[in-house]
């Protein structure tokens, strides 16, 4: 959607093919999206996660960065949200071999102060820069 933007970026690989992917979330200023981990177990289906869809060697490490915003609600409880620009890190170990690109999927929802987006996978591919 256009008031989400992706983009991942993948660091050099070291020699046993570990690599770091920074994927960064620009969130237009009127909305915001539910921080991972988003502090309530009733939204956790709306967490901003990521997945890769390239095959790895085990499993990747993330590094979520801390909610922009803590809110308070009396309705579904408190929460924390993502605003303005977020950068995920993640820590791969590439299958022998494999240097191209990376495949990775963004889950996220995106809410207003009035109502929300429907949930949303972005697909994006990381390059080296």
């Amino acid at each position: 959607s256009g008031v989400v933007k992706v983009s991942a970026v993948l660091g050099k690989a070291d020699a046993d093919g570990n690599q770091d992917v920074t994927i960064t979330i620009k969130i237009d200023p009127k909305y915001h999206l539910y921080a991972n981990p988003v502090g309530n177990d009733s939204l956790k289906a709306a967490q901003t996660s990521v997945t890769f869809s390239t095959k790895l060697e085990g499993e990747p490490k993330f590094e979520y960065p801390a909610a922009t915003k803590e809110v308070k609600d009396d309705v579904v409880g408190n929460y924390k949200t993502y605003e303005g620009s977020v950068t995920i890190k993640a820590r791969v170990k590439r299958v022998k071999g494999d240097t191209g690109p990376l495949d990775l999927s963004v889950k996220l929802q995106a809410c207003d102060d009035k109502s929300c987006l429907l949930p949303a996978t972005i697909k994006v591919t990381a390059t080296e820069k």
